[in-house]
């Protein structure tokens, strides 16, 4: 306990005096109820920057935001929630990116659970816990890379984290990337859990990032922030081994957490000489190439004892009352990224998009040649979840797919993207299949190929020729 008085967290500032003096202030611990705290409010505003702009919007989560710009693709961008994720209330988009620190993991933290012959085993019961939640929120696309407090997920590895978070994922895809490009939707972007610290918080440690990004990726995400400021001047320093490749790649977004304090907006910029250069904002030339870059840490600063404070009122790790840990108050950062219109080309993905169990880093080599993917609707609700388990990463090898589980996500799709094909269930009252099938042939003719999977139709003619006949099933 005196080591961790000291608070070796990088990205947190030491509290004050041994831990020993706050004893009388100590959070109750239930033995079911875990780690009782006291009560804080929902983060349930966000910020918002749109294409090229120069700041923030502050937006409340229930349609406060701007409608999405054209060509654009809407990415929720958050970071830091150190098992306490519950405490976030997020706002609609098209993909949802997480940037590390998922845990609250360190070496002081696993040397202990080492010695009570524990392992990793309550990591990894963290790690499905944050899973569970990940993979029931509403996006068609989410992606997770790791940070320094993520020792559990270095440890278990990268295809057991995949493995654990697509059978928690309930709505969409999850996909978690190490240094590795993928496409999600129209969106390509590049994952890192890269980040320069020195501490017991050390997972995914190198001195120095090796980022492989190729020409055309929309978005790059570490853990480490590209932009921070520096000293009390007003200054800006850039990790150059960060921006010079995402500008080179021509990226059109960095998105980051780790430093919690710098929650927030900067950018990048060619004209930065030995990586740093003046503010304010108005004395650059606003024509200079920049690479907005995005702080999306929603954890405030350290807590300990009495501070630590849950919007359950439950902390998520119950050693947050030996440890210590942080409270989310922070906004999120939604991005609408320009990717260019629906019929963009995007590369293929057998050479980009990671499957279930099977992630392979992006070859070194020039882009491959730029082709279509065909896109799949697959209307399956949360009745038939096996069913959508076991197809989805078959689904996923020949066609970009788009889970739904209500009619009136899908509808909402059908709207938004041209497909190839749609799979779908029958559905029950109030939300069917038929309605889902009768908006793609209004809004996109008798091109789409429509598919039911039903046992209840196999075994019915009737039923079959009606389907076929109202709605032009295949």
């Amino acid at each position: 306990r005196r080591l961790v008085a000291r608070s070796p967290y990088i990205d947190a500032p030491a509290a004050p005096g041994p831990m020993a003096a706050r004893s009388s202030s100590q959070p109750k611990r239930g033995a079911k109820d875990g780690l009782r705290v006291s009560k804080i409010p929902l983060v349930e505003h966000h910020m918002y920057l749109a294409p090229g702009a120069s700041e923030l919007q502050r937006c409340a989560c229930d349609g406060g935001l701007p409608e999405r710009q054209p060509g654009c693709v809407r990415v929720v961008c958050i970071s830091d929630t150190h098992n306490e994720h519950d405490g976030l209330r997020l706002p609609p988009g098209d993909v949802l990116l997480h940037t590390g620190d998922v845990l609250t993991e360190s070496g002081i933290r696993r040397s202990a659970r080492a010695k009570e012959n524990h392992s990793d085993d309550v990591g990894v019961a963290l790690l499905r816990r944050f899973a569970a939640w990940f993979g029931q929120l509403r996006y068609a696309h989410k992606v997770l890379i790791g940070g320094n407090h993520d020792s559990t997920l270095q440890f278990v590895g990268k295809a057991m984290v995949q493995s654990i978070l697509t059978e928690h994922c309930s709505f969409g895809e999850v996909v978690y990337l190490e240094d590795e490009e993928a496409t999600v939707g129209r969106l390509r972007i590049y994952g890192s859990p890269f980040a320069a610290y020195s501490s017991h918080n050390n997972a995914f440690f190198r001195a120095k990032p090796s980022l492989k990004l190729r020409k055309g990726v929309h978005v790059v995400a570490t853990h480490m922030p590209a932009v921070l400021p520096s000293g009390g001047r007003g200054e800006l320093k850039q990790h150059q081994e960060i921006t010079e490749p995402a500008l080179n790649a021509g990226a059109r977004l960095h998105v980051s957490g780790h430093c919690h304090w710098a929650n927030g907006l900067y950018f990048a910029r060619r004209a930065a000489v030995g990586g740093a250069w003046p503010c304010p904002e108005s004395e650059v030339d606003k024509k200079e190439e920049r690479l907005p870059c995005v702080v999306a840490s929603v954890a405030g600063k350290w807590k300990e004892g009495a501070q630590l404070a849950s919007s359950t009122g439950v902390r998520g790790d119950a050693r947050d009352a030996h440890f210590g840990g942080y409270n989310l108050t922070q906004p999120g950062t939604v991005c609408d990224v320009f990717v260019g219109e629906a019929t963009e080309a995007m590369p293929a993905p057998e050479q980009l998009v990671p499957t279930p169990g099977r992630m392979e880093p992006a070859p070194e080599q020039c882009a491959p040649p730029v082709v279509d993917t065909p896109s799949l609707l697959f209307f399956c609700p949360p009745t038939d979840g096996e069913l959508a388990t076991l197809l989805m990463p078959q689904l996923q090898q020949h066609f970009h797919v788009v889970h739904v589980e209500t009619a009136e996500d899908g509808v909402r799709a059908v709207s938004e993207r041209k497909f190839a094909v749609c799979l779908a269930k029958l559905g029950s009252k109030g939300n069917l299949g038929r309605d889902v099938i009768a908006a793609l042939r209004s809004a996109q003719g008798n091109d789409p190929q429509v598919i039911v999977h039903s046992s209840t139709a196999e075994r019915d003619m009737r039923l079959q020729e009606k389907w076929r006949a109202g709605v032009g099933v295949d």
